[in-house]
């Protein structure tokens, strides 16, 4: 059921008491933050309330007497459903660390009870009542990440399981794990599947509860909260959640290039990996992925088939669709990918089979993320930094740098600023820093799209890894990310005068709408020509002249600085031919006695 209808969104815990629903908002920037909302089973509001001293919940769980809120911290709210307040707390272990998730366990303790927790990528913490910690699941065991809900299950036949709901690149799914050991079972479905990634905008693992019946009569289920836009309600009946035969899934097809726009003097190549996945219970000989390219005139470039064998059940696994675009135009290119099955067997959800992607060539902008974006991140009141990292092939020049901004505070202000990406803090060692901008009340209200040139003109960096960053003074800048070409270790923060850290290590899989734009640098000095020598006819064709000024040698590289043509010449006029490079632009080298002369050469 949709749950926005009566809650506005932004939500995270859920739980199933008195027959009703219990959702929580868990951000606390929200209008109405904070509320817990008690819903009908038809998912009409019955009430709307806060409770003094519990706030960001993200998990509850109910013992038979109390409930227990988890607030990403080592705290635990007790909260006395009746009269709706906080009666006290549960302190949780500092090796425990900060508790996303919480489900109780009666079995726990000899019977006393006890409660599982833990966050995100951490070990299953089963403590007690009074907070020790009474049993480990390692990471190591569970195999899960991402975990965002937790609930044990003694109704399930076969039982107890521990099902965990995760927040996955390829998917948000409900894991069924063996309740005393922690281990897989094998049960496991994308709950996308049921819903549609584009149902949910983006779709994100929530909270998660196990109910003995929703009504009178109905079966016990594992139901749990879909995050976006809008939150969905969901519930599968125990004991008749089982597998399909055969269920697979193209997960999605992105750019093999960590760089989703790339400038031509880069020498783009545009290749594209589809990711694929067995949500069935069949292990699959043969994936088979059929991909088209189609150039900005939408014209087809080529059509490949590629595949991969043996992909068990609830695995995935990535495949090249054979594109390989070399030295392309400015423009879209679209890549479009769709899978099937050996031997004639049939997918019963052939509408997940599918995606489509798209690849940005521009003349001077490299972005590690789509032009559109999906989501925002800022660091608020503590300020700080929010950057991508990049890797520059060759020498390059940095004019200006540009972000998205969607809802900045009005007075807040902004620079950007490029730094050596180096040691423990990739950002600190600053290179070149734009100057500030402040934003306004339209910026705030609209949204704001930034360009600002680096102070002291463009900065030039050799092949180097540098970090490009926006600092935060005030408030929010609110920058808008995008996690459709998401990279590990590509995207940093930093908060207040704290170390950097990777987006990815807060569970936040995107990257930030921030980018340089660049251009190519050249040696076009007259000076340096008179002691060194000259190339001409520049644009050329077929072949060239190159008047040294003494011996030396002549190199002709592509823009992405792979060598062509490499010559020894002599003083005076030499005839090189270049019959073997296709038109284009290119760059030679003319290096007479340690002197260069570097510049563009056209073949027409």
């Amino acid at each position: 059921m949709n749950a926005n209808a009566s809650t506005n969104g932004g939500l995270g815990a859920a739980l199933f008491f008195d027959r009703k629903f219990w959702v929580a908002k868990w951000n606390n920037t929200l209008p109405n933050n904070d509320s817990i909302f008690e819903l009908n089973v038809d998912g009409t509001l019955a009430s709307k309330f806060r409770i003094p001293n519990v706030s960001g919940v993200r998990g509850m769980t109910y013992d038979g007497r109390s409930i227990y809120a988890s607030q990403n911290t080592r705290t635990i709210a007790i909260i006395d459903p009746r009269t709706r307040t906080r009666t006290g707390v549960l302190n949780v272990p500092a090796n425990v660390g900060t508790v996303r998730y919480i489900s109780y366990s009666a079995l726990a303790d000899g019977g006393q009870g006890g409660f599982y927790v833990g966050n995100f990528n951490t070990s299953f913490f089963l403590i007690s009542k009074t907070g020790s910690v009474l049993e480990t699941i390692p990471a190591s065991t569970h195999l899960q990440s991402g975990v965002y809900g937790l609930a044990f299950d003694t109704l399930s036949i076969g039982g107890p399981f521990i099902w965990a709901f995760c927040q996955n690149d390829n998917g948000q799914n409900l894991v069924r794990l063996n309740g005393e050991t922690g281990e897989p079972t094998g049960v496991s479905r994308n709950v996308l599947l049921d819903f549609g990634s584009s149902t949910v905008t983006p779709p994100l693992a929530g909270g998660l509860f196990i109910a003995p019946a929703i009504q009178n009569d109905s079966t016990p289920i594992v139901g749990g909260l879909l995050q976006g836009v809008p939150n969905i309600l969901f519930g599968y009946e125990l004991g008749v959640f089982s597998l399909p035969e055969f269920e697979a899934e193209m997960v999605s097809l992105t750019p093999t290039d960590e760089y989703m726009m790339k400038p031509t003097i880069f020498n783009p190549v545009v290749d594209f990996t589809a990711r694929v996945a067995n949500q069935g219970s069949t292990t699959f000989d043969t994936i088979y992925v059929v991909s088209t390219l189609l150039d900005p005139d939408s014209l087809e470039i080529n059509t490949t088939t590629s595949f991969a064998t043996t992909v068990r059940y609830s695995d995935s696994t990535n495949i090249n669709t054979g594109f390989s675009l070399a030295s392309p135009d400015p423009g879209l290119y679209r890549a479009s990918a769709s899978l099937f099955l050996w031997n004639g067997n049939v997918d019963p959800t052939p509408v997940n089979n599918s995606k489509a992607s798209v690849h940005y060539v521009t003349d001077s902008v490299f972005s590690r993320s789509y032009p559109t974006w999906n989501g925002s991140l800022g660091i608020g009141t503590s300020g700080g930094f929010i950057g991508n990292r990049y890797q520059f092939p060759q020498r390059t020049l940095i004019t200006s740098i540009t972000s998205r901004f969607n809802s900045p505070s009005e007075g807040d202000s902004v620079f950007f600023q490029v730094s050596n990406f180096t040691g423990p803090n990739p950002g600190n060692n600053v290179l070149r820093r734009t100057d500030s901008y402040i934003f306004t009340a339209e910026d705030s209200l609209n949204g704001v799209w930034l360009t600002l040139p680096l102070r002291g003109g463009p900065l030039t960096v050799n092949a180097v890894n540098v970090m490009i960053a926006a600092r935060e003074h005030l408030n929010n800048m609110a920058m808008a990310t995008n996690g459709n070409n998401w990279r590990a270790n590509s995207s940093f923060a930093r908060v207040g005068i704290g170390a950097w850290q990777t987006l990815e290590s807060a569970n936040f899989r995107r990257a930030a709408l921030i980018w340089p734009n660049v251009q190519l640098v050249v040696n076009n000095n007259e000076k340096l020509k008179a002691t060194v020598g000259n190339v001409y006819p520049n644009p050329a064709s077929g072949q060239v002249f190159v008047s040294a000024l003494g011996s030396g040698q002549f190199i002709v590289r592509d823009l992405s600085g792979k060598v062509l043509i490499k010559k020894q010449v002599r003083e005076g006029r030499n005839l090189v031919s270049i019959e073997s490079l296709s038109s284009g632009m290119y760059v030679y080298e003319l290096d007479v006695h340690g002197k260069k002369v570097i510049e563009k050469l056209v073949i027409e």
